[in-house]
């Protein structure tokens, strides 16, 4: 392996080649030319398909650099430092751009998984490149399956749109889980824009398909193996979801799992308190009991009430008007515990009727007794309940509130000017629009200060401007040639060939340059072209 400094014109990128993604280009290019470039990039002599030869000491494919070449052309640089391989080298160019780019924290998931599949398919054993890449069999395993996932899904995964955590959540369900993925969230408006969907939406949508999450007291030597769960929690596979919960994806087999945990425990436990041998309550502070297993349970053929344990219906020890019981509890780690208890007769508390909701808001009225009784009977009656989650008190507090907020604004209008309102604004504004880069190029700072100073004309061009600093106001470029007025354009007085312009010479930052010259020598290269048939063309046109 030689070390040279070659044309960036001269390097050409493999097609199916996507390992390292773009990141980001621009910082990577002022870092660069702050520290220089420390690792060359990696390349061999470039193959040509078509003619079915190398093309040595003019072209070069790039097997592991393309962010670095990216960034050499976005600083304008001719040249760039690169290790070029050699001999044995190049048959294992696959191998090397693997370990150089898997080792880089810029690597994509997706591409790392390519690189996995292609080893593992050329024949290296997976034990050897669990060891050379210091990660688990699993792991790489669970990498590979990333491939599996959709193709919107998996599109959405390289753009940006899902973390790896909601890749990794979609990849554990089947096909169908993840179509109704597609067909509820391909139309959402943040993944038109390009925005990041955020992982508890994911989670919520899973949530949404009847999956259970799994507790470690009720899991068995079938879990460990089972392609219907989530492998949310077990970080051999996935390191990134360590700390997120793994769900059930089977519901029948993940009930079947409670009732057979709870017959084994129950029957243990009635064994040995002959006092809870005919017990048939559960009782718990922890309502996921209840939504798991509802409001009855059947046991080996036994009925079990499922009822909340509250704090006027327990009882420390057996006694008049008490009941057997067991009390479920669920611990921070999943283990399921199970202990003999005694309830309290809901008939011998002296629990208090549940208080009206509008009490509160009566009592302000500072009514007589008697009176104020009929008043919040008189508003139950008007606003009542349409489901148990209504809460009409609730309601009309707020409306209360919205009509008194209007009258204390109506009072605020007709006070005499203060200077002070225009600071109490601008920091209430900029709290929820603040853009720096927007400030400084309207006041050169992002001080109050310095914006009070601005002419009012030119506050209000300010104010404006930070309504519109987001990318979705502007055109979109495939559509620009066809635009020929914009709203945006035009309050910022700049023409559509203006804007036109400004897309095209900002794409071109970003394209690579192509060396003319290089592609004419290629072409001296090639065999001497066919005689042309009659009628196939004028001189000097290019067939398409």
């Amino acid at each position: 392996m030689k070390v040279e400094n070659i044309d960036l014109a001269g390097l050409r990128f493999s097609e199916n080649r996507i390992y390292g993604g773009k990141g980001e280009i621009k910082k990577l290019a002022e870092d660069i030319s702050k520290n220089g470039l420390i690792n060359p990039v990696t390349v061999k002599a470039y193959f040509d398909k078509e003619e079915g030869h190398i093309e040595t000491g003019l072209l070069y494919e790039v097997i592991a650099g393309r962010r670095r070449v990216e960034a050499a052309t976005l600083l304008g640089w001719d040249v760039i430092p690169c290790r070029i391989l050699e001999g044995d080298e190049v048959e294992r160019a696959e191998e090397i751009a693997g370990s150089e780019n898997i080792n880089r924290l810029t690597m994509h998931p997706l591409d790392e998984a390519t690189i996995f599949k292609n080893l593992l398919e050329s024949g290296e054993p997976i034990e050897e490149l669990a060891k050379r890449f210091d990660r688990s069999v699993a792991a790489i395993y669970q990498r590979i399956l990333l491939l599996d996932l959709d193709p919107c899904i998996l599109s959405m995964f390289r753009k940006g749109q899902l973390t790896l955590q909601s890749a990794a959540m979609l990849n554990s369900l089947d096909k169908e889980g993840q179509e109704s993925f597609n067909e509820k969230f391909k139309g959402d408006y943040r993944i038109r824009d390009g925005e990041e969907l955020p992982e508890w939406e994911v989670t919520r949508f899973i949530s949404s398909l009847h999956n259970d999450r799994l507790f470690k007291g009720i899991m068995d030597k079938q879990c460990d193996t089972c392609k219907t769960r989530t492998y949310f929690t077990n970080a051999n596979l996935f390191p990134e979801l360590s700390s997120m919960e793994d769900a059930c994806l089977d519901h029948v087999c993940y009930l079947d799992k409670w009732i057979k945990v709870l017959e084994r425990k129950i029957k243990k436990l009635k064994g040995d308190n002959k006092s809870h041998a005919e017990a048939t309550i559960f009782v718990s502070t922890d309502n996921r009991f209840r939504k798991i297993l509802g409001k009855t349970v059947t046991l080996d053929q036994v009925e079990y009430k499922l009822l909340h344990n509250h704090w006027e219906t327990r009882a420390e020890k057996e006694g008049r008007n008490t009941h057997p019981c067991f009390e479920l509890e669920l611990s921070t780690s999943g283990n399921l515990d199970i202990k003999p208890s005694f309830r309290k007769d809901p008939k011998t508390t002296t629990s208090k009727k549940e208080e009206s909701k509008f009490i509160g808001m009566v009592s302000l009225l500072e009514l007589p007794k008697e009176e104020a009784d009929k008043t919040i009977v008189a508003l139950e009656a008007k606003f009542k309940p349409k489901s148990s989650y209504d809460n009409p008190a609730w309601d009309v507090a707020r409306s209360v509130k919205r009509n008194v907020n209007y009258k204390v604004l109506e009072i605020k209008a007709q006070q005499p000017d203060n200077e002070k309102e225009i600071d109490i604004f601008l920091e209430t504004y900029l709290n929820r629009n603040k853009d720096e880069k927007v400030l400084k190029f309207f006041t050169g700072s992002t001080n109050i200060k310095d914006i009070r100073s601005l002419s009012i004309p030119k506050l209000f061009a300010l104010l404006n401007a930070l309504n519109r600093s987001e990318p979705y106001h502007l055109p979109d470029i495939n559509e620009i040639a066809n635009i020929k007025k914009h709203a945006f354009t035009d309050w910022a007085g700049v023409t559509i060939p203006e804007l036109k312009a400004m897309y095209q010479e900002e794409i071109q930052k970003l394209t690579p340059k192509v060396d003319v010259q290089a592609d004419e020598k290629k072409e001296t290269k090639q065999s001497k072209p066919k005689a042309k048939k009659k009628g196939s063309g004028k001189k000097g046109m290019i067939k398409t």
